[in-house]
């Protein structure tokens, strides 16, 4: 393991001096972005966080309902026994 770590920043420097080398072939340009494509996108990721949230409220509601008869459940065993 040690040899592994201590290797490691010389074979990152190895990896960064190669990326600089005369023979690297230039970044393609970017194209540009499909507005359709942008726009489904949007409509699946708000989507997706929309139905999250009302996931996570609708689980909220409902464990609060169970915490509410679990307590209500209690405070009848002890009035019962007082």
């Amino acid at each position: 393991m040690k040899r592994i770590l201590l290797g490691l920043p010389v074979f990152l420097l190895f990896c960064a001096a190669h990326a600089q080398t005369q023979g690297a072939a230039p970044a393609a340009p970017a194209d540009e972005t499909n507005g359709f494509g942008l726009a489904i996108f949007a409509i699946l990721f708000f989507g997706a966080c929309i139905g999250f949230a009302w996931f996570v409220w609708k689980n909220e509601k409902k464990a609060k309902q169970k915490n509410e008869e679990f307590e209500a459940k209690i405070r009848s065993k002890t009035e019962r026994q007082a």
